[in-house]
Parts: structure tokens; C-alpha cells; sequence
């Protein structure tokens, strides 16, 4: 017997199970999974939030010390006399020439170098940490610039700027440091100008990390952005019109994107940085990845335990069903003996598969008792049956060899009487219940050459065999009364006559025998009454000859069948089905194609023909 082993999953109650489990496994995996991501990346935005913080808030410093010197610069200039008396002459200027005329006037009143206010400004353009690229001078004369020139070295003044961003050819000095209003020494309430300080926004913000994208926002104007591309770009500003100051939104309804504001110390601009969640995973892709594994290895131990606790159960359950189907062949006594190995385990299944143990001891003695004599019974009924053949086929045949005999050689004649006594021989003294095929087929042999003897040329006999003669077995009595049924019911009502097709051959664990006929078949109603006829243990629809096989066959064979087809005008076809083995798998298939007749027999089992 096949023993209910391997995997627990060919259980389909513990498949289910184990497939729920699996699933319910997977489901808290993934929201555990969400969540935590969820969780962290809530932690890692805020660490983001105050990395950025940090660098602005340094900016801001930077900004603050560069602030505080120029203005002590400014106060410097105040504090020399010379120095401020040029910082007049140049507020006072249109031009070139003007301003050099000037200040020698100044120069011949006082008998005395003054100094040149470009010239003190070097320091402030040469001071790595200030940054000064440019300073314009603005007065109600006209707008001035001081820069250095980076090709001589030397510190230059041009005249004729219509305005702060026409700063000559250097489109870098784009950002305001500082600017200072500039009052008369000789009044205070007289204002020259105002002193306005320039430098590179480059440089200015280069302090600031480099990893981040972000933007300085003057009211709806970006002054200056440190950004990877548009879409970045647009993120910042997409943030700038949100009220609050941190916080988070989905870029085109299905990308989050945190952003975090901080307003300058002026107060006129603000800082704003914008991250994208996939950046942000990426830029703690070590934590994401140590959170993706522990959840993952968590999910992975809990399917093997499931898994291992299962097959512990299943294990009980297969003993079980390995019991029953013992039982279902009819082996009672050998479940009696299967014990199940508990393992120092005591649960329901072993309860029930003692309890199994004890009726099949019981099931066993009384089968002996009931179920064998029940056997004896249905053999003593079908030795009456065997012997019930029709003896009009024994007169029949001695008439006609009498008339043979008058009419044809003495050869032929002992040939035919040869046959028949082989016929009678084996009719009346064989006992066994199961023959060889050859045995069966030397009957069938001896059968047809007299019936060709006596049809002649009319009828043709042939036989394909798969299967080894002396090896496969058959109930007695069977192909002989199915060939003989063939002639008397399909070919001799034929006038032109016809072919017999005896095949045998051999499907899974099943002998199948089949006997085809060219006759004139049966109509549809008659085939119904004659299948009926052999459900219903009777011999007078179908006679003795047919009724006597196929009740042998039903009786003797666990699967065993027995099946007519036929077409009216095509012919008859007759199946058996003898298994091999005594426990055979149940389904077959075969097809038999002759003259046109196709049948097919695909049911399993002993069942009525359809």
C-alpha cells in the first residue's frame, strides 16, 4: 500500500492552513514594514530638518561677522580725515575726471597727500571671509562702482551706471552684503549718499552643504538656489506657499516631499530645503535596508515554525489516513499492527488512530466469519452460471458437421469433429475460474474454423495481441460466447457478411480485451434495454452467454467492467476490463476504432454502460 508520506502540503486541510498563515505572515509583515518606515522616516526628516537648520543658522552667522566688519569698516572711514574727505570728493563726482580734479584741489588746500578711498577698500576685496566683490557709491550725482580689476590688480572706479545690476561684466556680484547711508563731516544731517557692499553669491553661500537642495526666496523671487533640476525647483517653490514652516506634500498627488523653512535674520528673504522620501530612504539606505531584513527575517521564522509545527500534526493525520485506506482494501489485520510513533507526544489523533486499531481487529474477525462465506456462496453461484451455456450451440454444430460430411472430404470432417471435441473438452472438464489467455484463445480459434466452415469467405477472423499469452489471465469462458454472440446476432444476419477484430492489450494495471464486429449493430433502444438488462442480473434480454460474463467479472474484479457499443448498419464492439492487481487505481481511457465505429470508455470503476 502507497503510504501518505512527504510533504504535509498534499493535505489539503493543512495546505489551507499553512496557506493562511502564510498569507496572514505576509500582510502583518508588510503593515509592520509600512509602519516602520512610516516611523523612521518621520525621525529621519526631523534629523534632516535640523541638519539644514544647522547650516543655515551658520550661514546666518557668517553673514552676521561679515555685517559687523563692514560696518566697523564704515565707522573706520569716519574716524580718518582723510580718508573721508576722499569718500566726499567721490560721493560728489560725475565723473572721472571730475573726481580726480577734485581731489586735487583737495590736495593743494591742504598742502597734504589725501588718501584714496579705492585704494583703502583692497583689503576689503582681498579678505577671504568677507567676500566683497564690488561696492557702489550712490549719491544724487550719479551711481559709482569700486572694483578690482583682476588682470592689473589695481583697484578701479567707472562712472555712468544706470543701476546696481549693470556692475560691469562680472555677473556674479549679485547679492547685497551690506549697505550704509554716508553723512557729511561737516553735517551730520547732510547725507552723501548711500555706500553699498557687493559680493558673489557663490561664495557667499558656499559655506552651506552642498547635499541639499534649497533656496533663497526674496517674496515670490528665488535670489539665489542650490538645485539639481526643474522638478527640485519646483518643489521649493511649491513649499514656499505653504503657511507652515516644516512639513510635507505630495508632488502630483503620489510623491511625498518634506520641506523645511527658515526665515533670514534680516527678515525680507527665507531659507527653504526640499527632500523627496525616496531621497531621504536612500540617504539612510543603511538603516531602511537593516529594517527591510529584520522584518523579513522576522516573517521568514515565523513560516518555519508554522511550517514545522504543521508537519507535526500532519504526520499524526497521514498515519490516520494511511490506516484508512488499509482499511478500504479490505486489510483489517494489518491495521491492527501499524502503531503511530508518538514521540512522546499524546494528543486526539493518537486517540483516534488506536481506536481505528481496535475496530479493524474486530472488522477482521468478523469478515472471516460473514464476508468469506458470503464469497463461497457467489462461487457456488457462478459455477451454476458457467455451465448455464446455451446446448443449442452444441446441436447446432453437430448438424451441421453431419451435413459436411456428405458433402466435402474426410479430412475436413475430422478437422471439424477435432474442433469440436476440443470445444466439449473444454466446456465440460475445465474447473480452474482464472485461465491463461492462449487457453482462451485456442477455443476461440477452434470455435471460428467451424464457423468458417460453415459460413465460408462470408466471415473473417483476425487478432492483434499486446499482451503475453501465458502470462495474463482471464476468467474461463469468456472470449468465446462474446465471438459467438458477434456471429449469431451481428455477421449472419448480414448478407454480405463481414469481420471479427479480436484485440487485446494492456492499460496502466488493466488487461482490455475487445471483440469488434461489421454486423448490423444494435438500434439505440435496444442497446439501452440490453445495458439495463445487465444491471438488473438478468439473462433473458441479453442471454445466458453475456449476462454469465459479465456477472463473473463484477464479482471476481475490483474494477473490472464490461461494456457494449454499437451502431445500427456500423457494428458492435464488446469491452472487458480485467485488472492485473488486486487493488487497482480507478480512471481509464481507451479508444477502438473499427469501420467507422468509435467508442470511447472512460469511466472508472464497475458501472452500467452509457
Amino acid at each position: 500500500m502507497k503510504k501518505t508520506s512527504g510533504s504535509f502540503l498534499k493535505i489539503s486541510v493543512y495546505r489551507r492552513r499553512f496557506t493562511g498563515t502564510v498569507c496572514s505572515i505576509i500582510f502583518i509583515s508588510l503593515f509592520c514594514l509600512i509602519f516602520a518606515l512610516c516611523f523612521f522616516t518621520t525621525i529621519w526628516a526631523d534629523n534632516r530638518w535640523q541638519e539644514v537648520q544647522s547650516s543655515f543658522m551658520t550661514l546666518e552667522q557668517q553673514k552676521r561677522d561679515r555685517s559687523e566688519q563692514l560696518e566697523n569698516y564704515v565707522n573706520g572711514i569716519y574716524a580718518k580725515p582723510s580718508l573721508m574727505e576722499d569718500t566726499k570728493t567721490l560721493f560728489e563726482s560725475t565723473s572721472e575726471q571730475d573726481y580726480t580734479r577734485l581731489r586735487e584741489e583737495n590736495s593743494a588746500r591742504s598742502n597734504t597727500q589725501i588718501a584714496w578711498l579705492p585704494g583703502d577698500m583692497r583689503k576689503l576685496f582681498v579678505n577671504s571671509q568677507l567676500k566683497v566683490n564690488a561696492v557702489t557709491v550712490r549719491s544724487p550725482e550719479g551711481l559709482k562702482i569700486i572694483w578690482l580689476d583682476n588682470l592689473s590688480g589695481n583697484m578701479r572706479v567707472t562712472y555712468g551706471l544706470r543701476g546696481e545690476w549693470q556692475l560691469i561684466d562680472r555677473t556674479d556680484r549679485d547679492t547685497v552684503l551690506e549697505s550704509f547711508e554716508v553723512r557729511s563731516p561737516d553735517s551730520v544731517m547732510k547725507s552723501l549718499g548711500t555706500l553699498t557692499f557687493y559680493g558673489s553669491s557663490k561664495d557667499i553661500y558656499k559655506g552651506s552643504s552642498q547635499a541639499y537642495d534649497w533656496a533663497l526666496i526674496k517674496g515670490k523671487m528665488i535670489s539665489y538656489e542650490n538645485v539639481k533640476g526643474e522638478r527640485e525647483r519646483e518643489w521649493i517653490l511649491t513649499a514656499s506657499e505653504k503657511k507652515a514652516f516644516q512639513g510635507w506634500f505630495l508632488w502630483k498627488g503620489r510623491l511625498p516631499v518634506f520641506y523645511f523653512e527658515f526665515v533670514n535674520s534680516s527678515g525680507d528673504s527665507e531659507y527653504i530645503s526640499a527632500v523627496d522620501i525616496i531621497s531621504l530612504w536612500r540617504a539612510n539606505g543603511a538603516g531602511a535596508a537593516t529594517l527591510a531584513v529584520t522584518v523579513l527575517v522576522l516573517a521568514a521564522g515565523a513560516v518555519m515554525v508554522a511550517f514545522f509545527n504543521l508537519q507535526g500534526e500532519a504526520r499524526f493525520l497521514s498515519h490516520i489516513m494511511d490506516m484508512l485506506k488499509t482499511m478500504e482494501h479490505g486489510s483489517f489485520i494489518e491495521v491492527g499492527t501499524m502503531v503511530m510513533k508518538r514521540g512522546g507526544h499524546y494528543n486526539e489523533y493518537t486517540l483516534i488512530a488506536d481506536a481505528l486499531s481496535e475496530v479493524s481487529v474486530k472488522l477482521d474477525g468478523y469478515i472471516r466469519k460473514e464476508y468469506l462465506l458470503k464469497l463461497k456462496q457467489q462461487e457456488t453461484a457462478m459455477r451454476a452460471l458457467r455451465h448455464q451455456i446455451n446446448p443449442h450451440f452444441l446441436f447446432n454444430t453437430l448438424n451441421m458437421i453431419a451435413c459436411m460430411a456428405k458433402l466435402e472430404e474426410a479430412d475436413t470432417t475430422e478437422r471439424m469433429i477435432s474442433s469440436m471435441s476440443n470445444l466439449f473438452r473444454y466446456n465440460l472438464k475445465t474447473s480452474e475460474q482464472i485461465v491463461p489467455l492462449g487457453q482462451e484463445l485456442k477455443v476461440v480459434q477452434d470455435y471460428m474454423y467451424i464457423q468458417q466452415m460453415r459460413f465460408g469467405t462470408r466471415i473473417v477472423y483476425e487478432s492483434r495481441l499486446d499482451v503475453d499469452e501465458e502470462e495474463t489471465m482471464i476468467p474461463a469462458f469468456t472470449l468465446q460466447p462474446i465471438v459467438e454472440n458477434a456471429i449469431i446476432h451481428g455477421l449472419s444476419k448480414k448478407e454480405q457478411g463481414g469481420r471479427i477484430c479480436l484485440k487485446v492489450w494492456r492499460k496502466d494495471e488493466n488487461v482490455i480485451i475487445s471483440v469488434a464486429d461489421t454486423g448490423v449493430g444494435i438500434n439505440e433502444q435496444r442497446l439501452e434495454e440490453l445495458r439495463s438488462a445487465l444491471t438488473e442480473r438478468g439473462t433473458a434480454r441479453i442471454g445466458i452467454g453475456l449476462g454469465n460474463i459479465y456477472h463473473r467479472i463484477q464479482a471476481m474484479y475490483h474494477g473490472g467492467d464490461f461494456r457494449i457499443y454499437s451502431k445500427e448498419g456500423k457494428g458492435t464492439v464488446v469491452q472487458v476490463v480485467i485488472p492485473q492487481t488486486e487493488h487497482m487505481d480507478s480512471g481509464l481511457k481507451t479508444e477502438h476504432t473499427d469501420s467507422g465505429l468509435k467508442t470511447e470508455y472512460m469511466e472508472s470503476g464497475p458501472q452500467t454502460a452509457e
